[in-house]
């Protein structure tokens, strides 16, 4: 959902917070690990509350644009989906036929993979939205 390094997310989105800071993983061994402890252990604590802060930014900014809480819909998709359901969906004008065992038995003789068509998008205000799957298993 969010695109970016989680320190450039945290300057952008939290910049009151500490910055990450750096290690040097190539240091970072099996017999490093005893004298490297509480370097490693303060960055990954700036890394836990950087995160949860990025977060919690992020999951404001959607709910104050879009009202949907980021916590009940984990991947883009199922965001997606919500979304549509909610803005533009009407389940009562269009409903979703659900085929019985045997209709759905046959359609998915039919599908052997597929193609995908692009199309240059011609228009304004358009969105954009990936596919993970375009065929249910």
């Amino acid at each position: 959902m969010l695109n970016g390094t989680l320190d450039s997310l945290s300057r952008n989105l939290y910049p009151k917070l500490d910055p990450k800071g750096e290690v040097d993983h190539k240091k970072v061994t099996h017999q490093s690990l005893r004298s490297m402890r509480s370097e490693l252990l303060e960055y990954l604590r700036k890394d836990i509350l950087l995160l949860r802060g990025v977060m919690k930014k992020a999951q404001k900014l959607i709910w104050d644009q879009l009202e949907v809480n980021i916590e009940k819909n984990l991947t883009l998709p199922s965001l997606d989906l919500y979304l549509f359901h909610k803005k533009f969906y009407e389940l009562d004008k269009w409903p979703i036929y659900i085929p019985n065992h045997n209709e759905d038995t046959f359609l998915r003789e039919g599908y052997y993979g597929g193609h995908v068509d692009a199309y240059i998008p011609i228009g304004e205000n358009l969105h954009y939205n990936d596919v993970n799957s375009l065929y249910p298993l």
